[in-house]
């Protein structure tokens, strides 16, 4: 081999080395493809492909979030391509980045992914009341949840007769008040109402909340007639009125009585 030849030779494998040398001093380039892949009310999790340039062997990774409007981040050191953020707040909107990690260091960040954590199921409605309006139906009104995220979207009504173990249940969407008909007249009856609201995350649904307290009435219809003012959930008593009827008589044949006394005693005195 000529002394040029071996001279050229010399100087690519010097230049292969560094290459080497080089690449391996280097932090790997930012990891790509950070994707939410779950999440519940209080956790969200995060799956990633590996930096496109490594620049040697993958140690370990480090994730970070922070929420909205928060001046730090919170780090991880994890050594797979994905994690679980957990102890997070209800329906909250979080920043989340990754990086790899080699012999050489810590490398770049990764884009940032905004996401928010799901909702979580209502709390009671309130204010449950029940009027009776026709022989064999009652309107039930009641006031929405005081604790509930993004918005509510149905309520469903439980209902059963006291001595009937199994709720029948019927949903109303959106209002605040719902008709059950084809009762038994003259029937007891206990009800709950629940609130739902409808997951963030694809496939988990309705939300279904917590049951108001169990309320109790009689199918007892009264004509309007009969009581210009009944309250809500009102049920009278027709033999209570005809009662009070005879009672008023008797007091006014009394006081005409005592009338008709006094006038006959100033005439014949």
């Amino acid at each position: 081999m000529s002394p040029k030849t071996r001279l050229r030779s010399l100087s690519s494998c010097f230049a292969s080395v560094m290459v080497v040398m080089a690449t391996c001093c280097r932090a790997p380039g930012p990891p790509h493809g950070v994707t939410l892949v779950g999440k519940n009310p209080t956790s969200l999790q995060v799956f990633w492909n590996k930096p496109n340039q490594e620049n040697g062997k993958i140690v370990f990774y480090y994730a970070y979030i922070k929420r909205q409007g928060a001046s730090s981040w919170r780090r991880f050191k994890v050594f797979q391509q994905h994690h679980l953020f957990t102890a997070l707040e209800i329906f909250t909107q979080y920043k989340i980045k990754v990086s790899a990690s080699t012999s050489a260091g810590e490398g770049t960040t990764s884009t940032e992914l905004v996401e928010k954590t799901d909702v979580t199921a209502p709390g009671p409605p309130r204010n449950i009341t029940v009027k009776i309006v026709a022989p064999n139906t009652a309107r039930i009104t009641w006031m929405e949840p005081l604790i509930f995220y993004n918005s509510i979207d149905s309520y469903t009504i439980f209902y059963r007769e006291v001595n009937n173990t199994d709720y029948a249940y019927e949903m109303q969407e959106y209002n605040t008040s719902h008709v059950l008909r084809n009762l038994v007249v003259d029937g007891i009856y206990e009800l709950t109402v629940r609130a739902s609201t409808m997951s963030t995350f694809p496939g988990r649904g309705l939300l279904l909340g917590e049951a108001s307290y169990p309320q109790r009435f009689r199918v007892s219809y009264v004509p309007a007639t009969l009581d210009p003012n009944p309250g809500p959930g009102a049920t009278i008593n027709p033999r209570e009125d005809a009662g009070r009827v005879i009672g008023v008589v008797f007091a006014l044949l009394v006081l005409l009585a005592v009338t008709l006394g006094v006038l006959a005693f100033v005439v014949f005195r």
